[in-house]
């Protein structure tokens, strides 16, 4: 008997819908929450490729230079492009306002999925009308056999067959919300109770405090740094060590509750002044400034020259950075009352300048600049993760699936979802070789694109939370790979021939993390 393939909705009526149920199917739909995540990797893309506003509270000097720059690259796009919050994506009400309808999403799927796990275990009938059905010739115990092996729950009254991919499918599902909206939570968690500071320039021995930030009654200082970028930093509160420990690139220290990362490095130098006979002289930074016999000046970007004065031989003392090569020093000094140039070269290795009766010490040195976090979500962000993963694995090896099989003198039908019916009476139907192998390929092809994506997402923001690294905000080459990823659970939680674009996705994510000079450092390698 030939088969047949029906999509009709012949000799059906449509009861009044209920306005409450109809609000609750549209919030879980698919169509829905597919939108939302293509807008929120839509967001994060456009994020990665505009220039992200630094904090101004914390470093009012970046800001500054980071406006300047931005508006005369944007021009007049500036103030639009910043009053939407894509300029700081952080804060930007877009964002938080999608996050807030997945958030509502993932809630209401999860309890539609808590409720399908308790129903899966009892016969329903077939959806009136079917999504999808076809004829075939095999009976109805030969299709149940068929089923049985493939792990399906029969469910049987009379003639009618319900059969149910259980229990790994809906498992895969709670956990994949699960992990989901605990990632969710822990952001909320970690905004609303954290903070984070990258722009602490310390020189050996310096110390400052951090009592700017909420919660944080610590200082910070720097006992050493050597020449391979690894430092010493201790924790005080109220001149009492809370902790002492070790960071380099890449390689942050935890001390109590808070996560110091070393972020950059460069020149300073430790100056100090004596009389050709060594009676040593005081110095000063500034005016205001009390005087001392040594002083560590910091050369960072943003104030690449620094003063310092010998009021009692009436000098002025100017140190400048070069641009080219940061670590090379330019020393020029000044009579302090005529302004004449008596010294303007670099500074020499090992760091001594004389000018007439005068002996300048000039020890070139490096400072670092340290990152300090607190970020008492993290723990959540972990859990979220590998929940979210093994919901992933789950759902991407054991697919949500079931099938009504109805039988009749002469046939069986078969009902369900199309991907569904045709994944399982495709061998019966008539095709050529090239099409089961087609068909073969299609349904494995976005399975493997997926778990490439999620592979090289993994790869990227994992090691960084492992690190002590907030999840947010992300490097742009990272950013570009979730970005991808919400692209790609969108196109599965779509369910359409666009599941496809996985393949494509994980390959952009993969180019991208392979073009970054800086892969090692961002796989924590």
């Amino acid at each position: 008997m030939a088969t047949v393939a029906t999509n009709s909705t012949e000799g059906t009526t449509s009861p009044r819908a209920d306005p409450w149920r109809v609000a609750w199917n549209s919030i879980a739909g698919d169509i829905s929450l597919a939108a939302i995540l293509f807008a929120m990797a839509l967001l994060l893309a456009l994020a990665a490729w505009l220039p992200q506003a630094p904090d101004s509270t914390a470093d009012p000097i970046a800001f500054s230079r980071w406006r300047a720059e931005t508006q005369a690259r944007l021009g007049t796009a500036f103030a639009p492009l910043r009053e939407a919050g894509l300029l700081s994506l952080e804060a930007s009400p877009a964002l938080r306002g999608l996050i807030a309808l997945a958030t509502l999403g993932l809630l209401v799927r999860m309890l539609d999925a808590l409720q399908a796990t308790f129903r899966a275990n009892r016969f329903q009938p077939p959806p009136s009308p079917p999504p999808f059905q076809v004829s075939v010739e095999q009976t109805l115990d030969d299709i149940t056999s068929l089923l049985r092996r493939k792990r399906f729950c029969i469910l049987r009254e009379g003639d009618c067959v319900h059969a149910v991919h259980f229990p790994m499918p809906y498992i895969g599902q709670l956990a994949v919300y699960l992990g989901a909206l605990l990632l969710i939570v822990s952001l909320a968690f970690s905004a609303v109770t954290g903070w984070r500071t990258s722009n602490l320039a310390l020189g050996v021995g310096q110390l400052l405090p951090l009592n700017g930030q909420p919660g944080a009654l610590y200082d910070v200082r720097l006992d050493a740094l050597d020449s391979t970028q690894r430092g010493q930093v201790s924790l005080l509160q109220e001149s009492e060590t809370v902790g002492t420990g070790y960071v380099a690139p890449s390689r942050p220290v935890e001390l109590g509750g808070l996560t110091i990362a070393l972020v950059d490095t460069g020149p300073a130098i430790r100056a100090s002044a004596t009389l050709t006979d060594g009676q040593p002289l005081r110095i000063q930074s500034s005016a205001a400034s009390a005087p001392v016999t040594e002083l560590a000046l910091l050369l960072a970007q943003d104030e690449p020259d620094r003063f310092f004065a010998v009021p009692d031989a009436e000098l002025v003392v100017r140190l400048s950075r070069g641009a080219d090569a940061p670590h090379t020093i330019r020393a020029q000094v000044y009579r302090s009352r005529t302004g004449t140039l008596l010294f303007d070269d670099m500074v020499p290795s090992d760091g001594q300048v004389k000018v007439e009766n005068v002996a300048l010490h000039l020890k070139v040195e490096t400072y670092a600049v340290l990152g300090v976090t607190r970020d008492p979500g993290r723990p959540i962000t972990l859990i979220g993760i590998v929940i979210l993963a093994l919901g992933l694995i789950i759902s991407t090896c054991w697919p949500a699936a079931q099938l009504w099989l109805i039988s009749s003198p002469n046939e069986t039908r078969v009902i369900g979802e199309a991907d569904t019916v045709q994944a399982i009476t495709s061998s019966w139907l008539p095709s050529t070789r090239r099409d089961r192998v087609q068909s073969i390929i299609a349904s494995a092809g976005w399975r493997i694109g997926f778990v490439i994506l999620s592979a090289v997402t993994g790869g990227a923001v994992v090691p960084s939370l492992l690190r002590g690294q907030p999840i947010w905000p992300l490097p742009t080459a990272v950013q570009v790979c979730v970005a991808a990823w919400l692209a790609g659970c969108a196109t599965l939680v779509w369910k359409s021939p666009a599941r496809w674009a996985t393949l494509a996705l994980a390959v952009i994510a993969a180019v991208t993390m392979a073009s970054q000079p800086g892969i090692a450092t961002l796989l924590g390698r």
